[in-house]
């Protein structure tokens, strides 16, 4: 069975920094990996947009 993670604004910017806390979740809840399904907010995907113009 499926479990569904909503990865926030937060996590986003840990995986792509390659942050500690997003290794530990990635290796303790493994969102990524099948059968997980890992979600991102409409919010969260507007943050990030935001992030990317502003640091260019």
């Amino acid at each position: 069975m499926a479990t569904y993670y909503l990865l926030d604004t937060g996590m986003l910017v840990g995986y792509v920094r390659g942050a500690g806390f997003a290794e530990y979740a990635e290796k303790k809840y493994a969102p990524s990996q099948p059968p997980n399904i890992p979600i991102v907010s409409v919010v969260s995907i507007g943050e990030i947009y935001s992030l990317a113009i502003q640091f260019n």
